[in-house]
């Protein structure tokens, strides 16, 4: 979910994120299942060529969270809550 949350929304792009294989990427979207996230199909296709689906954090607490608090917990946890709250 961190992945997708910080903008890699193509099963691809997940997958290299956490340095799997595309299909064991497959795999764990069955988070939609779940309803963390969700599948979204565009309506139109964006620059002339073919839509395609992407994934999205379908939950805002949990994008909020694995977007902006889990990779800067560290940060947060020495007190740099403003610091962090500026970049956010």
């Amino acid at each position: 979910m961190e992945a997708i949350a910080r903008g890699y929304t193509d099963p691809t792009a997940i997958a290299g994120k956490l340095q799997i294989s595309s299909q064991l990427a497959t795999k764990f979207l069955r988070l939609a299942e779940l309803g963390y996230v969700m599948r979204v199909e565009p309506l139109e296709p964006s620059h002339g060529g073919r839509a395609r689906a992407y994934w999205k954090v379908s939950d805002p607490y949990f994008h909020f969270w694995f977007g902006h608090v889990f990779p800067n917990r560290s940060r947060l946890s020495r007190g740099r809550i403003k610091e962090v709250g500026a970049e956010i």
